[in-house]
């Protein structure tokens, strides 16, 4: 959620969260840097959580979008 809250323009917006741990794991600093959210304590422990919201919120936005009056 981190990176929902924190989110500016520029931002990586597709499965951010996975993303975001998946840099704080390797260490890559100028992923980091693209990123106005701090990495979680414990990316491992975060990723797979991640990666579950990141699917979640990429389905609901199609889902209410095709849901509408005909």
């Amino acid at each position: 959620m981190r990176t929902l809250v924190d989110y500016q323009p520029g931002d990586p917006v597709f499965m951010s969260g996975t993303r975001l741990d998946a840099a704080a794991i390797r260490g890559d600093r100028v992923k980091l840097d693209r990123f106005h959210a701090q990495p979680p304590a414990s990316p491992w422990l975060d990723l797979p959580f991640s990666f579950v919201a990141d699917l979640f919120f990429r389905v609901l936005p199609r889902k209410a979008a095709t849901s509408g009056s005909q």
